[in-house]
């Protein structure tokens, strides 16, 4: 909608008087006369009726090739005019009246595209490795999420994570354990905490909680960490991370959390390893407000499938193994990791 003239608009050479005219939905219309470097206000409509349009008219002795008439016009866009990006041509005319009466006219436009208030959330979910695993191989599942805003008028200021079990039989969790969670880069002037769930669907309190830091900074949890009060590191079967902003976050912004775990040689709800691999399903999910107050959200979800095969029966096949101290490291740290070596 029509949101007025933002400067005084520039007069050709020559001009001696200007007058707005503005056009109203009844088809009404009304004139503002204005000075050279003042800016016309816009009258108010009548009852029910609002701006469609205006002219700026310049009358005088105005030479060819003069310096021409400029204006710079705002545009409002009400909060939930559109639901989905609409574009919006818009049309100027330009005509020229000689003292002869004879006329001649110039056109131009160009396309403005309205775009929703929104936050947009995407996760992207890998495991590694991906090729099967038997009892004991680690596999670090990486949680990397996305969010956007569609502008600076839209802030979000929660971010949360998490990768758990729903207690299907056929999941990931079912079949693997945490070990630990792999450093995890946290936004600048953002808080965090942890969580950690032993039944499918009921968060514990936060393991593990932070204030917000002025600098960008690094997260990275041992077993022992993870662990909540009551319970061992084994009965862990899901990591949420809630992250909060209270002065937002970038416009852009990327989370990578990852969570070690090492496969289980047994299932939690009993029986042998299936055949089928185990999914891996995983949510993310953001909150904000627009500028006015208006909250808004956004969430989705991204799974993988991981297979467990069982040992070898009786002496097995050729095979060797690796095992670090500890599955991370932080760079540029100076911390030391040692590895053992197994084979027969």
């Amino acid at each position: 909608q029509f949101g007025g003239l933002k400067s005084a608009p520039g007069w050709p050479t020559g001009a001696t008087d200007a007058t707005a005219v503005y056009h109203f939905s009844d088809g009404s219309t009304a004139d503002v006369v204005f000075a050279e470097g003042a800016t016309p206000a816009t009258p108010a409509p009548p009852a029910g009726t609002h701006v469609t349009g205006f002219e700026i008219v310049f009358t005088g002795s105005i030479a060819p090739n003069a310096d021409p008439g400029r204006v710079v016009v705002a545009v409002d866009t009400p909060e939930g005019s559109v639901s989905n990006a609409v574009p919006r041509t818009n049309t100027a005319t330009s005509t020229i009246t000689a003292t002869n009466g004879r006329t001649t006219q110039a056109q131009d436009d160009d396309t403005l595209t309205v775009m929703p208030a929104a936050i947009d959330v995407t996760l992207t979910k890998t495991v590694a490795p991906a090729g099967p695993l038997r009892p004991g191989d680690r596999a670090v599942v990486s949680l990397r999420s996305d969010l956007e805003v569609s502008s600076s008028y839209v802030t979000a200021d929660t971010l949360t994570i998490a990768d758990a079990w729903a207690g299907g039989a056929g999941e990931f969790w079912n079949g693997f354990n945490l070990v630990s969670l792999a450093p995890t880069q946290i936004p600048a002037n953002t808080a965090v905490q942890v969580q950690v769930q032993t039944a499918p669907g009921a968060w514990l309190p936060p393991v593990y909680t932070a204030p917000a830091v002025a600098a960008a900074s690094l997260l990275s949890l041992t077993g022992a960490q993870l662990t909540p009060g009551g319970a061992s590191l084994s009965d862990v079967t899901g990591v949420r991370l809630v992250l909060e902003n209270t002065q937002g976050f970038e416009e852009s912004v990327t989370v990578i959390p990852y969570l070690v775990t090492t496969a289980r040689s047994a299932l939690r709800t009993g029986g042998p390893l299936p055949a089928a691999a185990l999914a891996n399903a995983a949510t993310v999910g953001a909150e904000g407000e627009t500028e006015a107050g208006t909250p808004l959200s956004d969430t989705d979800g991204k799974g993988v499938n991981v297979a467990v095969e069982p040992s070898p029966s009786g002496a097995g096949d050729v095979a060797i193994q690796k095992a670090w101290s500890d599955a991370t490291v932080s760079a540029q740290s100076g911390q030391t990791r040692t590895t053992t070596l197994s084979w027969r």
